[in-house]
């Protein structure tokens, strides 16, 4: 939900005629006065905020609309470093998750449109059509395990690398085998039932016309 109205929001800003700069600007703007507690008040969704979610769409079309510019030295070297910090953050409690985040998202895509190639035919690419399954699943996976964390009584639960290990590998795999057999339902649901029943609607209706 907060990716669709992140990518309205988008969407009526570039109407607008916002520049890139632009966007990123009140993105990162509204991104901080949210970790500041200034828009605390305005969050209706449950997991993450509306800034979180435009911060990221922000970040993508701003990667893709300026990658014949984006030309950094090592950036493989800035994931890296900020991915090892993102999860040290989170082991050693420090607070700066809502900074790290980005920093890495940004950089993890700067590397990948800098060497679009790298990796191409390999298990990693070839995993990469399972993307939407694993964005869309992967937060109700993690949810699941935070609860039942909670129900056991594990209360230093993030002390642990190894909860750590578990939940990459869960809301990764988890979703892969899942997504299909969802999507499948999803899709015998709408022709099966909503059509069908739609189609017996109209034909009601035409009967009636016909011997009315």
């Amino acid at each position: 939900m907060i990716l669709i109205y992140s990518a309205l929001f988008l969407y009526v800003l570039l109407r607008l005629k916002a520049n890139t700069l632009a966007l990123v600007t009140i993105a990162i703007a509204l991104y901080a006065a949210e970790n500041a507690g200034l828009l605390s008040n305005l969050n209706i969704f449950q997991y993450k905020n509306f800034a979180f979610g435009l911060l990221f769409v922000t970040l993508g079309f701003a990667l893709n609309h300026s990658k014949e510019f984006i030309n950094y030295k090592a950036p493989w070297l800035y994931t890296i470093l900020f991915a090892v910090a993102y999860v040290c953050n989170y082991y050693y409690q420090i607070g700066l998750g809502w900074l790290l985040l980005p920093l890495f998202t940004f950089s993890l895509g700067a590397f990948c449109v800098q060497f679009p190639t790298l990796g191409k035919g390999s298990l990693l690419t070839r995993l990469s059509s399972y993307s939407l399954a694993i964005y869309t699943l992967h937060i109700f996976v993690e949810l699941i395990i935070l609860k039942s964390v909670e129900v056991i009584g594990w209360s230093d639960y993030y002390a642990n690398p190894l909860y750590y290990v578990g939940t990459i590998v869960a809301c990764i795999t988890v979703p892969m085998l899942i997504f299909n057999p969802i999507y499948n339902g999803a899709i015998w649901i709408k022709e099966t039932l909503i059509f069908s029943q739609k189609k017996r609607s109209q034909d009601s209706e035409l009967r009636k016309q016909n011997y009315g």
